[in-house]
């Protein structure tokens, strides 16, 4: 096994993730800060700043390496080290090898509705939703803070209500979860519940409407640079309230960065979490 190249990284820390974190909120984590590090977003910048880019953009790589699968997760909580040759899985992991195909893609709209294309109503994106849906308990609503390019509307909340009863009914969940207790009780408030975050989203969107003609009417007097502050101060401001809308500029499929390489001696297997 080939020299691990970040021994003494907690990523944990690195992913700025908890270790009950969610595997969907360790997914989004791990996105936000691809597109924060990512080499191209310093391609005009100094050698150093490139360098120093890279070598964090690959630490958050090997960080969601590591959390991202169950097995190495656990290993990792338990004996604190990346020696995953202990894993039948793992054995044979070539740790150069890894980094020799990560890879980057410049980040721009067209890759982001490129990519939501492919993730909506993919496999990936269902067992996102199956996997979320079970670690919120059956907190319907809270999906669409969570998956990845998945924004409220009727539509779509009609879209996403039929894939978790298609998932119930298929009893891909124990009928004992209390997942499906909390589904049940959006069900019998669903309409109500509808209106009331269609309503919350009006008003977010009139706030936003008001602030930014506030803003507006201040830089009148104000110089360009404070203006620029103003629109960035408001920014963030809708991106609090809205941290979905965050998530849906930043999502980008794991795949584009990280390309796991292959056993030398055999294939890797692929671990299935049953959900009975």
């Amino acid at each position: 096994m080939s020299s691990i190249p970040f021994p003494n990284l907690d990523p944990y820390e690195t992913l700025e993730a908890y270790k009950d974190s969610s595997p969907i909120e360790i997914k989004k984590q791990y996105r936000k800060l691809c597109l924060k590090y990512h080499p191209d977003k310093v391609v005009n910048g100094s050698d150093e700043l490139k360098e120093e880019s890279k070598m964090q953009f690959e630490k958050i790589s090997f960080a969601y390496y590591v959390l991202q699968d169950d097995g190495r997760k656990k290993h990792y909580d338990e004996y604190k080290d990346f020696e995953f040759d202990r894993l039948e899985d793992d054995s044979e992991f070539n740790w150069k090898d890894y980094f020799d195909v990560i890879k980057g893609e410049k980040i721009t709209e067209e890759v982001i509705e490129k990519d939501k294309k492919n993730y909506q109503n993919s496999d990936e994106e269902r067992q996102d939703i199956l996997k979320e849906f079970l670690y919120l308990k059956g907190n319907f609503l809270d999906l669409f803070e969570n998956i990845p390019h998945l924004e409220f509307s009727k539509n779509e909340e009609e879209r996403i209500y039929n894939l978790v009863s298609e998932i119930i009914e298929n009893e891909e969940i124990n009928k004992d979860d209390e997942s499906i207790a909390g589904f049940d009780k959006y069900k019998k408030t669903r309409k109500s519940r509808i209106r009331h975050k269609l309503r919350q989203m009006r008003k977010e969107a009139k706030e936003a409407e008001e602030l930014m003609e506030k803003l507006k009417q201040k830089d009148q007097t104000n110089s360009k640079k404070r203006k620029i502050e103003g629109e960035d101060d408001l920014k963030q401001i809708i991106m609090a309230r809205q941290s979905n809308r965050l998530d849906n500029l930043i999502s980008k499929l794991e795949a584009k960065y990280v390309k796991t390489p292959k056993s030398s001696k055999r294939s890797r297997k692929t671990r299935k979490v049953s959900t009975k």
